[in-house]
């Protein structure tokens, strides 16, 4: 595992980080692009920028980014983030200027995802309702797609694991039921579908007994639950087959 597979935006100001609720945009793709498409969400959606660059580079498309720590693009109040209290204003404020800066930039497409099993949201049961208000707020101006979060690693890093049983990669899959979780993400997508896209691609992490740390050549994991880049480029055709795109 290399730095170049790590998931993160190599320049600073594609990400925002803490307690700052500011919108930082980056732009990827030169010249005048056939399509203008935003990746939206927490470090989960910047582990797509692999596959979207890949598109972006054949389809000659813009991709816009907008990424901040831990916050799905969300009207809910997160109050805690992987077992760790905050203010759950920050990220509700970051997503109503994510939204103003869209609707500015008038993209062909958003899309958007991220690890929203680590969230707790307040009021109980209010997750879903808060990703559909935005969602439908977005619709005004674009097409909305929503993408599954990835299976996990049990919390377990993929590269150490794998490095630790050489040879035994099987040692390093989980079972699909235990790390490809339901979240509040889906239960928002699926009844607004086919208003909103919802684009699942877990079959291509797991078979119908387990998912993979290894797939063909590439290791799937960057940590405990972000992909490598060389494994998420690995998921442009089939991310693409399932774009609402002409």
């Amino acid at each position: 595992m290399t730095k170049s597979d790590a998931p993160w935006a190599p320049r600073a100001g594609c990400r925002v980080t803490g307690s700052d609720p500011a919108v930082q945009t980056c732009y990827w793709g030169t010249g005048k692009p056939s399509r203008v498409v935003a990746l939206v969400g927490d470090s989960h959606a910047e582990h797509w920028r692999g596959a979207l660059h890949r598109i972006a580079k054949a389809k000659n498309w813009q991709i816009i980014e907008m990424y901040s720590n831990g916050c799905p693009a969300s009207d809910a109040r997160s109050v805690v983030f992987e077992s760790r209290p905050r203010d759950g204003d920050v990220c509700r404020k970051w997503t109503a200027k994510v939204t103003v800066a869209l609707r500015a930039l008038h993209p062909d497409d958003v899309i958007t995802t991220a690890y929203v099993q680590e969230n707790v949201f307040e009021p109980a049961g209010s997750g879903p309702d808060g990703f559909a208000r935005v969602w439908r707020e977005w619709l005004e101006f674009t097409r909305v797609t929503v993408l599954r979060d990835i299976p996990t690693t049990a919390n377990r890093n993929g590269p150490q694991c794998l490095a630790v049983n050489a040879g035994k990669q099987l040692a390093c899959s989980n079972p699909r039921s235990k790390v490809l979780v339901d979240d509040d993400m889906m239960r928002a997508a699926r009844p607004m579908r086919p208003e909103v896209n919802l684009v699942d691609l877990s079959d291509y992490f797991c078979d119908r007994g387990r998912c993979y740390a290894v797939i063909g050549s590439a290791s799937v994991y960057y940590d405990r639950d972000h992909m490598s880049q060389q494994f998420s480029a690995s998921l442009a055709s089939p991310l693409l087959r399932q774009l609402p795109v002409p």
